[in-house]
């Protein structure tokens, strides 16, 4: 099957699936929300009674093609360095930048990602917002610098206004 008409399966199914929950959660506040298998005897969420949470089974889980992807399909890799980039396969792999490495290193791991082309799942917001702020000044530069063309380009054009009239 293609990958579309998987990721469009995979979607239906998780509409579908309901939220797994633990025998008398609601009643215990000191159980957490996990899943456990209930195991007694006359345990109504293990004979599937009528009105009780249901049992996790089989027919919940999605296509094996598509186990261990994100949504987009992609294979998520975890990156500690520039030298793990190197290693990815951008068509099937999409890397995600591991939460021990520093902000100086997500930043050069972001630029290189940049320059071969391989996009990266958990972009911090700082970097995100340094990639902004230095598009900004180079468009702010690039003001200046055509507004200094303009104004050169200005008096030159008076000057030589100027002397064609004393020359007249």
């Amino acid at each position: 099957m293609e990958l579309k008409k998987l990721l469009k399966i995979k979607q239906e199914k998780k509409k579908k699936k309901p939220r797994f929950q633990r025998t008398e959660l609601k009643k215990k506040k000191k159980l957490k929300d996990k899943w456990i298998k209930p195991k007694g005897r006359d345990n109504k969420i293990r004979r599937s009674i009528k009105g009780k949470p249901p049992l996790v089974r089989v027919g919940y889980g999605i296509p094996k093609q598509l186990r261990g992807k994100n949504k987009e399909g992609f294979d998520e890799v975890v990156i500690h360095n520039i030298n793990d980039l190197e290693k990815l396969n951008p068509k099937k792999q999409i890397a995600v930048i591991a939460k021990r490495v520093g902000l100086k290193n997500k930043y050069k791991i972001a630029e290189y990602a940049k320059k071969i082309k391989i996009t990266i799942a958990n972009i911090p917001t700082r970097v995100q917002k340094i990639n902004e702020k230095k598009k900004q000044k180079t468009l702010d530069k690039d003001k200046k610098q055509y507004q200094a063309k303009e104004a050169k380009e200005e008096t030159q054009t008076t000057k030589s206004k100027e002397l064609k009239t004393n020359e007249k």
